[in-house]
């Protein structure tokens, strides 16, 4: 039977598996109808399911799962795939702002702890911004937000190749200030 079984063995391609933290990692065994199934992986995963999931996928869960299977006449076969988990996005807009009505700029620094990411800059007011990509811009607040007095400023990221899917946003405040008017009183 020792021979047997090392004449019938095989060894399938290694496959790359790519998730994101937090989603579920599907491992589909076959085919279908064997005497056994025996998963193995990181962090001491093991599973006798033919199909089984990791449910929430952590950094943790990357690396190397292999698929052992038996047949009825004790063949087996190993495969093996590489799970790859990529962090989500995780921005910051910032601390509030406070910059003077007479101010025609603003520089703002986003960042982002996480996974990569594309980032997209929004106002509730009506100002611009130079860029609107990217973890920095500078703001240019119009004469509605001037009156206004206050915008809301939206860092938003959505993440890059597992986590295509994924977005995630961050609020601060712009508040413009009134300049006060100077006045002197001269008296004879």
């Amino acid at each position: 039977m020792t021979d047997r079984k090392l004449s019938c063995s095989r060894r399938r391609q290694d496959q790359i598996l790519p998730s994101v933290e937090g989603s579920t990692i599907n491992l589909y065994g076959g085919p279908d109808g064997l005497i056994s199934y025996s998963w193995t992986g990181p962090e001491g995963f093991a599973s006798s399911l033919q199909n089984t999931t990791i449910y929430p996928a952590t950094l943790a869960n990357a690396g190397t799962y292999t698929l052992k299977v038996v047949d009825e006449e004790g063949c087996e076969t190993e495969a093996k795939t590489t799970v790859l988990v990529q962090r989500r996005p995780a921005v910051s807009a910032g601390a509030d702002l406070y910059i003077c009505e007479t101010e025609e700029q603003i520089l703002i620094a986003g960042s982002n702890s996480g996974g990569p990411a594309t980032y997209l800059w929004t106002t509730s007011g009506t100002g611009h911004f130079e860029p609107d990509g990217g973890l920095s811009t500078r703001y240019h607040p119009s004469d509605g937000d001037r009156e206004a007095g206050r915008v809301n400023i939206t860092l938003t990221a959505v993440g890059i190749g597992p986590c295509g899917t994924f977005s995630t946003s961050d609020d601060m405040t712009l508040s413009i200030l009134k300049v006060p008017e100077a006045s002197i009183n001269v008296a004879f």
